[in-house]
This record gives structure tokens, C-alpha cells and sequence, in this order.
């Protein structure tokens, strides 16, 4: 998965949205940070939040993560890590 940079400063910004998160808004990018990552640091899902349709915007890519299958140890490999300019689009 290749990354479209985005910055502000010195800092690479990744956004989360939707109306099943918490709290939207742009994080801080962080060299280890993952989907699961950002969703926590957003305050996590709402409980109207769609947990399986969990989106993550990269230039013209979409990349599903699906929070349930994850949590039960079924999709680890779609918690990947994030890059500079991703979106986290959480549907409610």
C-alpha cells in the first residue's frame, strides 16, 4: 500500500471521520500508528458505529477493516500500518 504524503509543518496528519467515531477530526501521524490506533486515539466507535464497513482512504485506494472480524482475531492483517494523508472513514 503506497502513501500520498500530507503535511502540517513537520508533521504528517491522517484524518478519522464519520459519524460512528467519538470524536473527528486529524491526528498526528505517528511512525507505528495502525487503524485500530487511530480509531482509540479518536475515542473509539460510537455504539451506532458500523464496525464492518470501516473504510480507509488512500489517494484513489479504499481499504476495508472490518473492527469485529479483527477483534475476534480473524483480519489481523487489515489493521496495517497508517501513512501521511490516509483517511479512517467510520460509518454510523
Amino acid at each position: 500500500i503506497n502513501g500520498i504524503g500530507e503535511r502540517c509543518g513537520n508533521a504528517d496528519l491522517i484524518s478519522v471521520i464519520g459519524g460512528g467515531i467519538q470524536k473527528s477530526g486529524v491526528l498526528e501521524l505517528r511512525s507505528d500508528m495502525r487503524v485500530v490506533d487511530a480509531i482509540a486515539e479518536m475515542g473509539g466507535l460510537t455504539p451506532f458505529a458500523k464496525q464492518r464497513q470501516i473504510r480507509v482512504l488512500r489517494g484513489e485506494e479504499s481499504y476495508p477493516f472490518d473492527y469485529t472480524a479483527f477483534m475476534r482475531g480473524e483480519a489481523p492483517q487489515t489493521n496495517f500500518l497508517l501513512a501521511p494523508g490516509d483517511t479512517i472513514v467510520v460509518p454510523e
